[in-house]
């Protein structure tokens, strides 16, 4: 197995075959299975990242077994999300002398983008709650905003944090983290996501004649 110029999220895996039949080679197999168990082991809460199988030959047919191929035996060890497939024919398969083929190969396999394992996140409620948080005053926790140029944007996060210590509740790690949270890419809501309501309830009730004073709200779930 060998990382692909260019990127750490693509890697070629040598194929073999033997009896007609493609398979991965024996060599490739434990780091094949290693990666198969990372991609498995995602969160149940996020999709599993969708990956890309490449190959290239001179047979449309041949493209097509090894893609295949590789995609049974990634399939075989658990793997369930997206599998898109790219066999391609590269040129006109035509030799003299006749030659015997090949009996080894490589494929390409690429993990896709967050913004691909997105297209596969069905989660139109999530997204709302999500937006719902912006609404109210909540930063993301996927992206810091410490290099942001605009000063409302960029202190909003150590805000919330401040925020989350006056009223008792957990901080979030909202330093550029994928995680289960609303404001992340999951669905789980914090207390620390309802510290604003209690801030704007507590400048609300101020003053008289509702004078309740100042923190006496507190955010008791979930």
């Amino acid at each position: 197995m060998q990382a692909a110029p260019g990127g750490v999220a693509s890697f070629d895996v040598n194929m073999t075959k033997a009896g007609g039949i493609w398979t991965v080679d024996p060599a490739e197999q434990a780091a094949l299975n290693h990666f198969c168990g990372a991609i498995t082991n995602t969160p149940a809460w996020l999709v599993q990242p969708p990956l890309l199988v490449h190959s290239e030959s001179g047979l449309q047919g041949k493209a097509n077994d090894l893609v295949q191929a590789a995609v049974n035996y990634i399939r075989g060890r658990g793997v369930v999300g997206r599998i898109d497939t790219d066999p391609t024919k590269v040129n006109k398969k035509f030799r003299w002398p006749w030659t015997a083929h090949k009996t080894a190969a490589v494929v390409r396999i690429t993990v896709q983008s967050v913004n691909e394992m997105v297209k596969d996140w069905q989660s139109d409620y999530v997204v709302t709650a999500h937006e719902f948080g912006h609404c109210i005053g909540i930063p993301d926790e996927y992206l810091d905003y410490s290099a942001f140029s605009n000063a409302t944007i960029k202190n909003s996060q150590p805000l919330w944090d401040t925020l989350c210590t006056n009223y008792g509740a957990p901080q979030r790690n909202w330093h550029d983290q994928y995680n289960d949270s609303m404001m992340s890419i999951g669905r789980t809501i914090y207390k620390a996501h309802g510290v604003t309501i209690c801030h704007a309830l507590d400048t609300m009730t101020q003053g008289g004649p509702n004078n309740m004073g100042a923190r006496s709200w507190t955010v008791v779930g979930p």
